[in-house]
């Protein structure tokens, strides 16, 4: 079982994150075109695919935390970095199209990646069905 789940980490995690993406992205559209109204243009726009990556990212780190048997440090480190990777080619495309536009929202992928990184450096974000070592009698 735990070679299965360390096959589906990365598949599962890009899957989930971008998953996440289209619930979140889409709660936050229907609610903020609920109050504001529609259509969603300037800083209303920006701001909506901003929180939208920053969903995709957080939930893209913290699942594979969670899908990885062990070393969450390591998958955390090794996840963001990935994530890194595709914001970086997301970010020179979208200079090289002139698409300004989709830069703050790259940015909003890489802060939520980070935040699930930092809480995972933390200890706060565990593999599954691991405990914290302050409830295994540890130190800490």
């Amino acid at each position: 079982m735990r070679i299965l789940r360390w096959i589906v980490t990365l598949p599962l995690a890009v899957l989930l994150g971008y998953l996440a993406y289209l619930i979140g992205g889409t709660i936050n559209n229907l609610t903020t075109v609920l109050f504001l109204g529609a259509p969603l243009d300037g800083w209303q726009r920006t701001v909506t695919d901003v929180m939208a990556h920053i969903y995709m990212g957080a939930a893209m780190v913290y699942s594979a935390v969670r899908i990885a048997p062990s070393a969450p440090r390591s998958v955390a480190i090794g996840t963001t970095a990935l994530l890194l990777a595709f914001a970086g080619a997301s970010l020179w495309s979208s200079i090289m199209i002139a698409k300004f536009y989709a830069l703050p929202a790259i940015g909003g992928a890489i802060f939520g990646g980070l935040a699930a990184l930092y809480a995972t450096l933390a200890g706060e974000i565990l593999p599954y069905g691991s405990q914290p070592d302050r409830l295994r009698g540890g130190a800490g």
